[in-house]
């Protein structure tokens, strides 16, 4: 917590958008290459989590010879939450700015 990966992607966009222009091609490929990642990191990674989770459940259920044949246990924690996702964006966005105004008035 928070989602480091959503912070640095965030961070990215806002910087072009600060020094490029919030209304220039390339502030619209970053944002949307941090839609896409934001949405991997929340969406999929975390069903593939979940999947673990019922995957490991059964493992437990087979017989000890069966379950020898497969790896010991599968990554249940793979992807954020909408709340890690939403603190990161909230981070990215907020430190960049400051850092941006901060350094406008050296």
């Amino acid at each position: 917590m928070p989602s480091s990966h959503t912070a640095v992607f965030v961070s990215l966009t806002t910087i072009i958008g600060l020094v490029e222009g919030f209304d220039t091609p390339l502030f619209f490929i970053t944002a949307f290459v941090t839609a896409v990642f934001v949405r991997d990191a929340v969406g999929i990674r975390w069903e593939l989590g979940q999947h673990g989770k019922v995957l490991n459940h059964i493992m437990t259920t087979l017989p000890e010879e069966s379950q020898k044949k497969f790896p010991e246990k599968l990554q249940e924690r793979l992807g954020h939450t909408p709340k890690e996702a939403t603190v990161g964006f909230i981070i990215g966005t907020v430190l960049t700015v400051l850092f941006f105004l901060l350094l406008q008035n050296i």
